[in-house]
């Protein structure tokens, strides 16, 4: 059995970036909208809403750009700041991977 790295990130309390997050700004850059980025993701609507509006409120910049639905239809897309943090988070999970020989020994802990 290999041990997989899934990590989350605390930036300050209440804040943390991991798997959900990045999965959901993932598929909101793919998509283009938060609605198909929620069904993909499997989550509410509701809940990708406010993980996008904390995100937003919580970074210098937002990470997501959105424009109002109607005649037009509304959309969402990922600013450069949200692709910065992706890519930030990626790095972090990659560094942490690359440690083979520390996962397995940590796993040969486990019961």
């Amino acid at each position: 059995m290999l041990a997989e790295v899934q990590i989350n990130v605390l930036l300050k309390p209440g804040l943390a970036i991991g798997p959900d997050t990045i999965g959901l700004l993932s598929a909101i850059a793919d998509t283009g909208s938060i609605t198909a980025a929620a069904r993909a993701s499997s989550i509410s609507y509701k809940k990708a809403w406010h993980m996008v509006d904390r995100l937003n409120t919580s970074f210098k910049k937002p990470l997501v750009s959105t424009t109002k639905g109607g005649d037009r239809r509304g959309g969402a897309i990922l600013t450069d700041m949200g692709a910065e943090v992706m890519t930030l988070y990626r790095a972090i999970l990659t560094a942490a991977a690359s440690r083979p020989k520390e996962l397995q020994k940590l796993l040969a802990l486990t019961a």
